[in-house]
């Protein structure tokens, strides 16, 4: 939804001209820094999914599983979301 906004008050700098809307060069940097902060974001939760810590810390907090099923959710989070596990020595996991 802060994409969508955030393009639409782009959109809305360029292409209408009226005279109520006057833009300097602060709206431009606010722009440009809301689209930093939610991008750095993105970036960050995704690096998160990859982390093989993280991945530990929610095994931990959220199952209480064996180490056979362990391994059966780290082999699909690194075939579905690209987790760097080192406890796995080959993709087992087919195509779900």
């Amino acid at each position: 939804m802060v994409l969508i906004g955030l393009g639409l008050a782009v959109y809305r700098r360029l292409s209408l001209k009226s005279r109520r809307l006057k833009t300097n060069s602060a709206d431009w940097a606010a722009l440009v820094f809301i689209a930093v902060i939610i991008f750095s974001g993105m970036l960050l939760e995704g690096a998160k999914m990859s982390s093989y810590s993280t991945f530990q810390n929610m095994v931990d907090e959220y199952g209480a599983l064996d180490e056979e099923e362990t391994n059966a959710l780290a082999a699909y989070w690194v075939q579905e979301n690209g987790l760097v596990a080192p406890t796995l020595q080959s993709p087992c996991l087919p195509n779900l």
